[in-house]
């Protein structure tokens, strides 16, 4: 079998997903990972689809997977605990998302995204104190006439026919 099999078979996946077969993609996925029950890739790949439809549940098994694979955590690991935060958070798991975001912080301090979705965590959960120090921590304050950049579900809704129904962007009247 070729060393390239794997990642072939990953973008086959995410090729079923651009064409909205989630459900295909998924088997293919947990297909794969059975057949390499040691590389988090798979899982990695199968919670990010699993996350961009929503189907947050699904895609933080499929996180806590992948996690559970890493043995000792690394900086370049911190996108899992991003992205299982992120899942703990929309599923209304407050204690959860603040304690994977955390652990994303603790691999990159830096990282304003996760800095920003352990704020909204946390205001959330109604720690407005902590989610208070949080924002204080990315260290910026907005002047007048500044640009913003909006952080939507834009992105995996963009393209399919509830994109702007769905609440993304800034509304009809942007």
């Amino acid at each position: 079998e070729s060393p390239l099999y794997l990642n072939v078979q990953i973008q086959k996946a995410l090729a079923l997903n651009a064409l909205e077969k989630v459900d295909d993609a998924k088997a293919l996925l947990e297909k794969i990972s059975a057949q390499n029950p040691k590389d988090i890739r798979p899982f990695d790949a199968l919670g990010n689809i699993l996350r961009s439809h929503e189907r947050y549940g699904e895609a933080r098994d499929a996180y806590a997977r992948a996690i559970a694979l890493v043995g000792k955590p690394t900086k370049q690991n911190w996108t899992l605990f991003y992205a299982r935060g992120v899942c703990n958070e929309r599923l209304k798991d407050w204690p959860a998302a603040e304690a994977d975001l955390k652990r994303a912080l603790e691999r990159d301090p830096q990282n304003i995204s996760t800095r920003f979705a352990l704020a909204q965590a946390l205001l959330a959960a109604r720690q407005l104190p902590q989610a208070e120090a949080e924002l204080k921590r990315i260290g910026h304050t907005l002047s007048p006439l500044e640009i913003v950049v909006v952080n939507t579900s834009a992105g995996a809704k963009y393209g399919r026919p509830d994109y702007v129904t769905s609440g993304c962007g800034m509304g009809y009247e942007a």
